[in-house]
C-alpha cells in the first residue's frame, strides 16, 4: 500500500525461498512492514530488509518455520519481529540498526551466535529470551540498556557487559544454566565484576 509517499508491505504471496524486500517500488521508498506482514509463512528461507525500512514490524515474520537467515537493516526492529522462528540460525544485524525491539528473537532455538554492533543503543526487554542454544553473544560499545529478561534461558557461558551500559533490566541472564561468568569493562561507571559476578559500581550490591 502507498501512504503519504511512501510504501508499506502488508502481506507476502510469492514462491517463497529468498526474499530480498526492496528499498523503493513504484516510484515510492519501502519504509513500513506491516504488522504480521509475513506471519506464519511456511516458504521463505531467508530475509533482507533494506535501511529504508524505519521500523521492522510488529510480529513481521513471527512463526515462519522455513526461515534460516536473516539480514536486517532497517533502522528499528519489530516488537516480536522474529518470534518463533524456529529454525532462524543466521542473523545479521547491520549498522543501520539502533534498537533491537522486545521480544524480536523470542524463542528462536537455531540461533547459536550474535553480534549486537556498535549502532545498537537498546536492546529490548526479552529479545532473546528462550533462545536456549545461543552460545555466543558479541554486545559492542554502544548499547546503553540491556531489558528486563533479555537473554533469560540462554546458553551462553560468559557474557561481556562494555563500558556503555547504564541499564540492566531485571532477570537479564535469568535461568542461563551453562553461564559461568559475567564479566564488566573496567571503564564502566555503573556495574563492576569480580571474578565473574555482577555488582554495583561500590559493590554494595550484588546483581
Amino acid at each position: 500500500t502507498t501512504n503519504n509517499g511512501a510504501i508499506t508491505i502488508t502481506g507476502y504471496t510469492g514462491s517463497g525461498g529468498n526474499v530480498i524486500i526492496p528499498s523503493t517500488t513504484n516510484g515510492y521508498p519501502v519504509t513500513t512492514i506491516g504488522t504480521g506482514a509475513f506471519s506464519n509463512n511456511t516458504s521463505v528461507t531467508s530475509v533482507t530488509i533494506p535501511n529504508t525500512v524505519t521500523n521492522g514490524g510488529d510480529y513481521a515474520f513471527c512463526s515462519c518455520s522455513k526461515l534460516t537467515s536473516a539480514t536486517i537493516n532497517s533502522r528499528i526492529t519489530g516488537r516480536r519481529e522474529f518470534q518463533f522462528c524456529n529454525n532462524l540460525a543466521n542473523v545479521v544485524i547491520s549498522t543501520n540498526v539502533t534498537v533491537i525491539a522486545e521480544e524480536c528473537f523470542e524463542f528462536g532455538n537455531s540461533l547459536t551466535n550474535i553480534v549486537i554492533p556498535n549502532s545498537v543503543t537498546n536492546i529490548g526487554g526479552n529479545a532473546f529470551y528462550a533462545c536456549a542454544n545461543l552460545k555466543n553473544i558479541v554486545i559492542c560499545t554502544n548499547v546503553t540498556s540491556i531489558g528486563f529478561g533479555a537473554f533469560e534461558v540462554c546458553g551462553m557461558t560468559n557474557v561481556m557487559i562494555p563500558a556503555s551500559v547504564n541499564s540492566i533490566g531485571i532477570s537479564a541472564f535469568d535461568a542461563c544454566r551453562n553461564l559461568t561468568a559475567i564479566n564488566v569493562d573496567p571503564n564502566n561507571p555503573f556495574y563492576k565484576s569480580v571474578n565473574g559476578v555482577l555488582f554495583n559500581q561500590n559493590l554494595t550490591k550484588l546483581l
